[in-house]
């Protein structure tokens, strides 16, 4: 028993150690930043994220520390970081304000109006949220279902019916938003250009015809990867190739 004891607290031990000295240090970052000492800020919390800790609110200390140093592509990358696991307003509002200090403006492909209608709609929650309403719609369903098969009501069947119907539809509506934006979150990588200019090229060779230039602070999604290159597409649409090493992943 002494010895069972004593390998849980060996086990226990470092792990607590860990979590205060990543507390430690979150806390020394913050005041660094408070303090205005910027670069000590994100030194700090460069290594809080090298001991495998995250969070949305790490990333937006961090991109807000990259941005008070007027690093436009750091302070873009880790406010993206932290859009993706939270969907509070201040990230939204600091990530616009970033990108108007970017060179290359990329204005998104028309679409049509219930495409855009959507996506207003879908922005509203990330997909976690999503996923918890799709499930408490099934459970409506089910409820109604239950209703309709032991009530023996007719206008009782007949609001079950109803409810059914509509808790359906709202179930395939909340899960068709839960999908697509576990897609867009987790599936589909995005990626920040880091480096302050990159060629896009006509293909994965760095002697094929330079199709555009590209500045830092861009957003692009990956497509595809030969080798060191990159297939990547832009909001407008563009598409091309570059350099792994000109950009780093959202």
């Amino acid at each position: 028993m002494r010895k069972l004891t004593l390998i849980l607290f060996t086990l226990v031990i470092p792990f607590t150690l860990l979590g205060n000295s990543v507390e430690q240090l979150f806390t020394k970052a913050n005041d660094a930043y408070a303090n205005k000492k910027y670069a000590d800020a994100i030194n700090i919390y460069e290594q809080v994220i090298d001991s495998g800790y995250v969070s949305a609110e790490l990333y937006y200390n961090l991109g807000s520390a990259y941005y008070k140093t007027d690093n436009i592509s750091f302070a873009i990358l880790n406010l993206e970081r932290a859009d993706k696991l939270s969907d509070d307003e201040d990230i939204d509002h600091n990530l616009a304000i970033a990108r108007l200090k970017t060179i290359d403006k990329v204005t998104p492909v028309e679409q049509i109006f219930i495409v855009e209608w959507l996506d207003a709609i879908r922005s509203n929650l990330n997909s976690a949220g999503w996923s918890y309403w799709t499930i408490i719609f099934i459970w409506v369903v089910f409820a109604f279902f239950a209703m309709l098969i032991f009530s023996r009501s007719t206008s009782v069947k007949k609001i079950s019916f109803i409810g059914i119907v509509t808790s359906l539809m709202l179930f395939s509506v909340t899960f068709y938003f839960a999908y697509s934006t576990n897609e867009r979150e987790y599936v589909k990588q995005y990626a920040i250009l880091t480096s302050p200019s990159a060629y896009v090229k006509s293909s994965p060779d760095d002697k094929s015809q330079d199709l555009f230039i590209l500045h830092e602070g861009v957003k692009m999604e990956v497509l595809d990867r030969v080798g060191d290159w990159n297939k990547i597409r832009l909001d407008s649409g563009e598409i091309g190739w570059i350099d792994k090493s000109s950009f780093r992943p959202i």
